[in-house]
């Protein structure tokens, strides 16, 4: 049974060394180690799928023994994203893939791992420069036979020309289940611009929710060429064609429509009939002419020019936990669903609430030729709120038309349902998962939406169809969330396979397959002109990704949101003039970010498509994309513009309503515990250590607090004998003045107690250095500054806008701290840091028990250390101390 059941390349005989496994891994280790520094980062991909093919190979012959030795001797050695971070929330994607393996000790289990589909069919991507391949191959050539070259069989080697990448160019690509994406799937080319009305009307820009999605392949019924060729009439409606739609004023329509004439067609835009939809009704039109005039009234945006912000909190849902959201495209209604199987809708407007038909018996009197019906159809009276009930486990997902009539939900019980806004109920129950559905999301268009769930499967879905249009298949993961892009013709989704894909909705096919997440993206959004592509994930990773090159990259930060105060990034919204980025986490945090300098530093599109191509020949005759670019060096803080604190809600919805007010909504949570929880709702039931009470010494600790929970400081005397006390510790020359020379010889120090080598020991060095160019450095010309200077410095940030720069200056403390990036500080790291900075062994033990919880600190307790110790002027506080006895 065995040996019909596991792959052959996994079969590991009864004979088989372990030693010689150890041996063969432990050289190719040492070979990447001895190799030139600019080939290490390339080398070292290869090392995981290498580990995973040995220990396999290990568990088939029945060696568990074996199998455990080898990984616990090894697996430490694998970087941080494959190995997960201590004490996650158990989600597959967040804790790393060699938890899944791990689980796997028998070689009955090889079979149905679903972390080993990848390596199966030997789909796991290693990209190599032509010299990095060659040292490889030769290193294999000189041991033929042995385990590890064996296992390279299985593994795909892609090569590139040029000089080999650097470790952060190699980094941003890595992380996901299968490796590195691989050029030739993404050499299709995208049509991603977006009609001139269809992109002034902003579609694409509701706020994503928490979840993920991903799919790949194509599946075959409803919307082929044919079909594209014969709905032109509908999609030129529905696509956004008519010019009288554009204003409400007939000057400027006629001033638009001679425009029009003499402007030439987007080359890169899909042609109108090239996706078949519906006609237009005569409401949906009046509704375009609406928002038409609503977006002239938009506020234009930007760094100095900061969106209004309105939050809306689900309160008492402790009992009946929410689980989504998601809020009109008018931003005039909010609908939420819950733990409970319930689907709330709120009306935002006190003015018009809720609509609702006339009974059927009113219906039957009105004249159905008049123009105004649509509108008598609708009762007077308004509820506020109203409830859908209809499914039979959590609904994880929900998403409102574009026109607010219809509303869809996924949920748990494995169905998607469609809802009538207007009944207020479900219209058609729609089956085709075989696992619970994560997210759902309707067209910028209308007409269509899209789903993903557990079954590793997205589906597309008409409302005027009882079976998905397509399959979109191809991910080795959940589909956590699903997106359309502004122009609906194409669907992104995110899988817990750590892949991005964009597939094309007229034939189903992939175009896109990118990577670059450490973790599984919770959450997806376009820019309004439908070129880039931004993805959030669980491990507060923030990725922009250009469409109009091969899969590039322009933009990667690996902590947007603080994973560990809450779980990473779980909604996002870009504004209507694409100027700011709004992210949402369950951290409690809306943070806004210039989006328009990361998108102006992008190479200018290449217009190559011929214009008088149209449909799917379009596509199809356009010449490849250019080749990737390198991914543009960005660092976070310069492009951050501001954070927004709420109390105690966790986000998971934001969108910007088209006068560019922000609107973000979620649930009040009165644990902490309640936010992990909900980000993992695979689990039955919560994680047990999750759930454990406080000891008591947790008890005694002092609350986490954040530098904007502190009031103005008053500059009292005891607050400056702290700062000199800093001053003293970060001055190790004891000249008096702080220089560069001075955190350079603390960055030496800290890599020398610590037997740091390598990129490692590089990293903790220019940690060090960039904190003295941030924050010390003085602007005013000069080597160094004087403890009075020091003082003077911090005074401008303690009570300005620069007060969450304590928080930024502690999460770069941290990072030179934490040598082994588990995103903890054991007791040896902080000696080695106390050490280091000349801190006395009393106060690092006290501050150590202080901050300390289940034998590490966290970042979360640090970086609250560090806020109380700029910022308080308790003279009773246990942080007083952080830097060793006060002068």
């Amino acid at each position: 049974f065995l040996q019909e059941a596991i792959p052959s390349e996994f079969i590991g005989k009864s004979d088989d060394d372990a030693t010689q496994f150890s041996d063969s891994f432990n050289e190719l280790i040492h070979f990447i180690e001895m190799a030139l520094d600019v080939h290490k980062p390339e080398l070292s991909g290869v090392l995981y799928p290498v580990f995973v093919h040995l220990y396999l190979r290990l568990v088939s012959a029945d060696k568990s023994a074996d199998a455990v030795a080898f990984y616990n001797r090894f697996g430490p050695a694998l970087p941080a994203y494959h190995r997960g971070e201590e004490g996650s929330d158990g989600d597959p994607a967040g804790c790393g893939h060699l938890q899944q393996l791990r689980a796997v000790t028998r070689s009955g289990q090889v079979a149905t791992s679903p972390v080993l589909e990848g390596f199966r069919s030997g789909q796991y991507t290693v990209i190599l420069c032509k010299d990095s391949h060659r040292l490889l191959k030769q290193f294999l050539a000189e041991r033929p036979g042995q385990p590890a070259d064996s296992a390279m069989d299985h593994v795909t080697v892609e090569e590139v020309d040029g000089p080999p990448r650097s470790r952060q160019a190699v980094e941003s690509r890595r992380g996901a289940l299968l490796g590195e994406a691989g050029r030739e799937a993404n050499r299709a080319r995208i049509l991603y611009a977006v009609a001139r009305d269809t992109s002034d009307a902003g579609p694409g820009q509701q706020g994503g929710t928490a979840g993920g999605g991903g799919s790949g392949g194509g599946a075959n019924n409803g919307l082929d060429d044919s079909t594209a060729g014969g709905g032109g009439g509908g999609g030129s409606a529905g696509g956004g064609g008519d010019g009288d739609d554009d204003g409400p004023k007939k000057k400027k329509g006629k001033k638009d429509q001679a425009a029009g004439k003499n402007a030439k067609p987007d080359p890169n835009a899909p042609a109108p009939d090239r996706i078949p939809l519906p006609e237009l009704r005569d409401r949906d039109r009046v509704e375009r002419r609406q928002r038409a005039r609503d977006l002239q009234k938009r506020q234009r945006l930007g760094p100095q020019s900061l969106p209004s912000c309105c939050l809306y909190t689900a309160h008492n849902s402790s009992d009946e936990r929410v689980t989504a959201c998601d809020i009109s495209e008018d931003g005039l209604l909010l609908c939420c669903g819950t733990e409970h199987s319930a689907i709330k809708a709120w009306a935002l407007s006190s003015r018009d609430g809720l609509e609702e038909l006339l009974s059927a018996e009113e219906l039957d009197k009105l004249d159905t030729s008049d123009d105004g019906v649509h509108l008598r159809m609708l009762a007077d009276k308004h509820s506020m709120c109203r409830q859908l009930l209809g499914h039979s486990g959590s609904v994880y997902s929900v998403s409102i038309a574009p026109n607010k009539q219809l509303l869809v939900s996924g949920s748990s019980d494995t169905t998607v349902r469609l809802w009538s806004l207007q009944l207020w109920s479900c219209l058609v129950v729609l089956r085709g998962h075989h696992e619970p559905v994560w997210s759902v999301r309707f067209s910028p268009l209308g007409h269509y939406f899209a789903s993903g769930g557990a079954d590793w499967v997205a589906r597309l879905w008409a409302t005027d169809h009882c079976s998905p249009l397509r399959l979109f298949c191809g991910h080795l993961g959940d589909v956590d969330c699903v997106r359309f892009h502004p122009n609906g013709n194409y669907v992104a989704t995110g899988s817990s396979d750590g892949m991005v894909r964009l597939f094309d909705v007229l034939n189903g096919r992939c175009v896109r397959a990118i990577s670059g997440h450490k973790g599984a993206p919770a959450c997806l959004d376009f820019s309004g002109c439908g070129r880039f592509l931004i993805t959030g994930c669980t491990r507060g990773g923030l990725i922009v990704w250009d469409l109009a090159v091969t899969g590039g990259q322009v933009a990667h930060f690996t902590r947007a949101h603080d994973a560990c105060a809450g779980g990473g990034v779980t909604c996002l919204a870009v504004c209507r003039d694409s100027q700011l980025l709004a992210t949402g986490g369950l951290d409690s945090a809306v943070r806004l970010w210039d989006l328009a300098k990361l998108t102006a530093a992008a190479a200018p599109a290449a217009a190559t498509t011929s214009s008088s191509s149209t449909g799917s020949q379009q596509q199809q005759n356009a010449p490849p994309p250019p080749p990737t670019p390198p991914t543009c060096q960005f660092d976070a803080a310069s492009i951050f513009v501001k954070a927004l604190y709420t109390k105690r809600t966790p986000l998971l919805a934001l969108h910007f309503n088209r006068t560019n007010v922000l609107l973000a909504a979620g649930y009040f949570s009165a644990d902490d515990r309640d936010s992990r929880r909900l980000f993992n709702p695979r689990q039955d039931r919560p994680d047990t250590r999750l759930e454990q009470r406080p000891s008591a010494v947790d008890a005694t600790k002092p609350k986490p607090r954040r530098p904007a929970d502190y009031p103005p400081n008053g500059f009292g005397d005891f607050w400056q004998r702290k700062l000199r006390t800093s001053f003293r510790r970060m001055n190790r020359s004891g000249s008096g003045l702080l220089t560069r020379d001075d955190f350079r010889a603390i960055g030496d120090e800290m890599v020398r107690l610590g037997g740091l080598s390598g990129q490692r020991a590089e990293d903790v060095r220019a940690v060090m250095l960039r904190i003295w160019d941030d924050y010390y450095r003085p602007r005013e010309g000069g080597s160094g500054i004087s403890a009075d200077q020091y003082v003077a410095q911090k005074c401008r940030m303690v009570n300005g806008p620069l007060r969450d720069d304590v928080t930024r200056y502690g999460q770069e403390l941290f990072k030179a701290m934490d040598h082994n990036g588990d995103e903890r500080i054991s007791r040896e790291e902080y000696r080695i840091f106390t050490e280091a900075w000349g801190i006395g062994d009393r106060a690092r033990d006290e501050m150590f028990e202080l901050m300390q919880r289940d034998g590490a600190v966290a970042k979360e307790d640090f970086l609250s250390a560090l806020a109380d110790f700029y910022i308080s002027e308790d003279e009773s506080s246990p942080y007083s101390r952080l830097f060793g006895d006060l002068c």
